[in-house]
């Protein structure tokens, strides 16, 4: 017996250099202004902003979940500040990956209230991405502008589409297949695991109690921490083309699929904030998003991994004959 364990281990040891494959190729915890000298900001006007090591403890707002140091210090965006005009900010990280990767990071959204309605001009989109092309700005409205396969989600569920995601310029609809939900509305059931938050008993109510009152709408992204996925798998689609599957803590919203319209996962990754309409906020201190723990990591094919442990336990078996 105890031959058989040294073989089986002899097998795992062999697979061990397969899981440091799967060590980050890029991370960022945000808890500097120096963070910025990682990506090519890109803005489509000067009403967006991108406040590298922000504090959000300053609102209340808890250490992300995949903090290591307890630090509250992560990356705040603004769109549409104060001029009334569709716009957004998108972050095209420098380095260029490719290949099977994942991207996560720890996402926060803040709009302005009361709720679950949100006050004017609540509806504003967080941007993720992959296969940038270090120029676009991505705005979450078909048509406007934005490169690779990238997602957006709004924070208030104020929109008729709040869980959306786009080929470059073209919004994939759920129609389209593409979707885990038959909607994107945030009052689909599938989406009910999130939302609901009161967010008067938040410590920010305490700077604005008149507005940031109120429970938000079922299904809605806003006022908690989630982990955000984007896998990416150059052969997970159809006809053996790309693929990018987005995830929320764990639940998958939809899957990009490249072999049903073209579009590019190699390249940059991308983090945005973007604005589809026209009204400003009434209550700006309150209207953000913030990401913190951006990891790209490089995930081997499964096949890999697989033919490596049926090694070893067909080592196993041979001693035992």
């Amino acid at each position: 017996m105890k031959k058989c364990l040294r073989v089986l281990m002899g097998g795992l040891l062999v697979a061990m250099p397969m899981q440091a494959i799967q060590a980050a190729v890029f991370v960022d915890d945000f808890n500097s202004a120096a963070s910025s000298a990682n990506y090519n900001v890109v803005q489509s006007s000067a009403d967006n902003k991108a406040t590298f090591g922000w504090d959000y403890s300053a609102l209340g707002i808890p250490s992300a979940p995949n903090t290591t140091d307890s630090s509250t210090f992560g990356l705040k965006l603004e769109s549409n500040i104060e001029s009334a005009q569709v716009t957004g900010i998108t972050l095209h990280t420098l380095q260029s990956f490719s290949g099977n990767y994942r991207v996560t990071f720890d996402a926060w959204m803040n709009a302005n209230g009361p709720f679950p309605a949100g006050g004017t001009g609540s509806t504003e989109f967080l941007t993720a991405g992959v296969g940038g092309n270090g120029s676009a700005v991505n705005v979450a409205t078909a048509g406007t502008s934005g490169s690779g396969g990238w997602t957006a989600v709004s924070g208030e569920g104020g929109s008729t589409r709040d869980y959306r995601m786009f080929k470059d310029t073209a919004e994939q609809l759920p129609a389209s297949g593409q979707f885990n939900a038959p909607s994107g509305n945030s009052s689909d059931p599938y989406y009910a695991g999130f939302g609901g938050i009161d967010v008067g008993t938040l410590p920010q109510n305490a700077l604005a109690p008149a507005t940031q009152v109120g429970v938000t709408g079922a299904g809605s992204f806003g006022f908690e921490w989630h982990e955000v996925s984007l896998l990416v798998n150059p052969t997970g689609g159809t006809g053996g083309a790309a693929s990018v599957s987005w995830s929320i803590d764990g639940l998958q919203i939809g899957t990009l699929d490249a072999g049903l319209a073209a579009f590019n996962t190699d390249g940059r990754v991308t983090i945005g904030y973007t604005d589809i309409f026209t009204s400003v906020s009434d209550n700006a201190p309150f209207s953000f998003g913030l990401v913190d723990n951006l990891s790209v990591t490089a995930v081997p094919e499964p096949a890999s991994g697989l033919c490596l442990l049926g090694f070893g336990l067909a080592m196993v078996r041979r001693r035992r004959a």
